[in-house]
């Protein structure tokens, strides 16, 4: 019989956390090409897009997060973290807004901000 020792676990879940982690970049990376890519219109509806649906969901986002809250509770955190994992009505509200204010901005892709010779 092989007995997997507790640091063999331990390398498996961290190399497995850097493939995680390495797949993430990599589609991040891909993202950004493409974001670069989109026009204003495409970024400021895809802002848009994702508010109504995070809006359409409120229900679903509520029942979730009671169920991570009610783990949270179980496993001990203290009363700061529950307070920072609680997704209220109102800080749904204030996501709806960043969206909307973010679309608002001037778009910054492409633009030269600041330069030195």
């Amino acid at each position: 019989m092989n007995a997997v020792s507790p640091a063999a676990d331990v390398t498996d879940a961290a190399e497995t956390l850097a493939e995680q982690v390495r797949a993430l970049a990599l589609d991040a990376r891909d993202a950004s090409r493409k974001l670069a890519a989109s026009s204003t219109e495409q970024r400021n509806s895809a802002l848009h897009e994702a508010a109504a649906v995070l809006d359409g969901r409120r229900a679903e986002l509520a029942e979730a997060n009671a169920a991570d809250m009610a783990r949270a509770r179980e496993r001990g955190l203290d009363a700061a973290l529950l307070d920072r994992l609680e997704l209220t009505p109102a800080r749904v509200d204030a996501m709806l807004d960043g969206l909307a204010q973010v679309a608002a901005l001037p778009d910054p892709v492409g633009a030269v901000r600041d330069m030195h010779t």
